[in-house]
């Protein structure tokens, strides 16, 4: 004898669609200068030790 097996093809109850991303704020802004010697671009992420940005030094290196 013969079983069907019928497969569930609709969503899970627990499983949610995606949400929209909203855009990341950072606490400091592009041509901010937190630090002495360096002026903020952009603000890149954050990880587990706080916000990571990319700046550049009054020498003009990208850090």
């Amino acid at each position: 004898m013969a079983a069907l097996l019928e497969m569930n093809t609709s969503p899970a109850e627990h499983e949610q669609a995606p949400q929209a991303k909203s855009p990341m704020r950072f606490t400091y802004a592009s041509g901010s200068r937190p630090l002495e010697g360096y002026t903020i671009k952009r603000g890149v992420g954050r990880g587990g030790f706080g916000e990571v940005y990319f700046a550049v030094s009054d020498a003009g290196k990208e850090v």
